[in-house]
């Protein structure tokens, strides 16, 4: 993955994309303290490498943000 990820958009904490098990990849917000959000995937047919770049579009967009 080389697209940096953004902060979370509840809190601005550090977001990392993680496999838990097949299939489940997720993004979570390391700010456990406050937060600890979680957006998860879990289509298998998603969670391949090549869907990554896509999964990361779609972290990074925000609302009133043009494409």
């Amino acid at each position: 993955m080389t697209e940096e990820l953004k902060p979370c958009p509840f809190c601005g904490g550090k977001v990392v994309l993680m496999n838990l098990a097949t299939p489940i990849q997720m993004f979570y917000c390391m700010n456990t303290q406050t937060c600890g959000a979680v957006v998860s995937f879990d289509n298998p047919q998603c969670n391949h490498d090549k869907w990554n770049k896509f999964k990361v579009m779609a972290w990074n967009r925000r609302a009133g943000e043009s494409e």
